[in-house]
């Protein structure tokens, strides 16, 4: 799942609540599963769960990790774990800094690093486009304009209710040692994982064009492999339309979508402002076909074709026998039944 890791010290809990639901939430149009971060009660941490174990996990995954730098924040062992995890893939990272804050504070690997501050106009800019690149969630330029400048007027009371860290006691001391412990201990797993990465970068660099680079990527194990196709292809169907997604599987699988008649108002109105944003197109018998001069378009039809040719060509016959069981159908695209329990 592509998921935006939001790294922060939990002291500037009030500061990152504001900044997640004005800017990632409502700014980015993020949903809860878009977006991870503690301190968020639907966002954060179960009940019960490991914390450093879910944190690392979490970074691991996420195509962006957000960093909210602030004077508690590298006080804390748990983000410089997380700070260090995300460094070690750096175009994930997004450090953003407390206005403010003198870069002479920075320490670690923020010291070498390019960051801006959190009331910097054109950097807000560049976090929305990095996050519709990591989520595929599209929102409109008015609604981010509208939300970010809510941010920048919030933000100037926010500053000045950030803490400041306080001196610690003995006690405090030893838990930073643990904590230091298992956050050497993430580290480490990091560099292994990252030693595995460089061997596959090299291998795939070999690879002689985009199809053989993506099939590169994805999981040896068949299961795992199909988990990937389908989250890819509903990764690229997300920010599409109801009929546009369906669009793409009459093209791809039947002869067209029938144009809806205004009977069904709201199909039909759905239908146009498809045609209008340039996703469908209409051909002279009034049937409707995804439009690929759309970069969405392409891209889904080209995970749709690789799902679908692992499914009737690649899989084994367990693997068939399994997916036969489990959706109660042969593993083919073209039954829209299958499709619709997958998408």
């Amino acid at each position: 799942m592509s998921r935006v890791f939001v790294s922060h010290a939990s002291a500037d809990a009030e500061l990152v609540d504001v900044f997640v639901d004005t800017l990632l939430r409502n700014g980015c149009n993020l949903g809860p599963d878009d977006i991870f971060y503690t301190s968020g009660e639907d966002t954060g941490i179960p009940s019960g769960e490991d914390l450093i174990a879910t944190v690392r996990a979490e970074v691991g995954d996420a195509t962006l990790v957000v960093a909210l730098v602030t004077p508690t924040y590298q006080t804390r062992p748990v983000c410089v774990a997380e700070l260090g995890a995300a460094w070690s893939r750096s175009r994930r990272l997004m450090p953003l800094m407390l206005p403010g804050m003198p870069r002479t504070d920075l320490e670690g690997v923020l010291a070498g690093m390019t960051i801006r501050t959190l009331d910097d106009s054109a950097t807000l800019d560049e976090l929305h486009d990095r996050v519709k690149e990591a989520t595929g969630v599209n929102v409109k330029a008015a609604t981010w304009n509208r939300h970010k400048q809510r941010w920048l007027k919030a933000l100037a009371d926010l500053v000045t209710r950030v803490p400041v860290p306080e001196t610690v006691s003995v006690a405090d001391v030893e838990q930073f040692r643990q904590d230091l412990e298992g956050a050497q201990e993430a580290l480490s797993e990091v560099e292994e994982e990252n030693t595995r990465l460089r061997r596959n970068l090299e291998a795939v660099s070999k690879l002689k064009d985009a199809d053989e680079l993506a099939a590169a990527r994805l999981p040896d194990d068949e299961y795992e492999r199909f988990d990937a196709l389908v989250a890819d292809v509903a990764a690229a169907l997300k920010p599409l339309s109801g009929i546009v997604v369906d669009a793409v599987w009459a093209d791809q699988f039947s002869s067209g979508l029938p144009r809806p008649e205004w009977a069904d108002r709201s199909r039909a109105e759905e239908a146009e402002d498809a045609i209008n944003d340039g996703f469908l197109c209409e051909d002279d018998d009034g049937s409707l076909h995804p439009d690929t001069s759309a970069g969405a378009i392409t891209r889904a039809q080209e995970r749709v074709e690789r799902l679908q040719t692992f499914l009737t060509e690649e899989c084994s016959e367990d693997f068939f026998n399994w997916f036969k069981k489990k959706y109660d159908f042969d593993p083919d695209l073209r039954k829209k039944r299958v499709w619709d329990q997958l998408f």
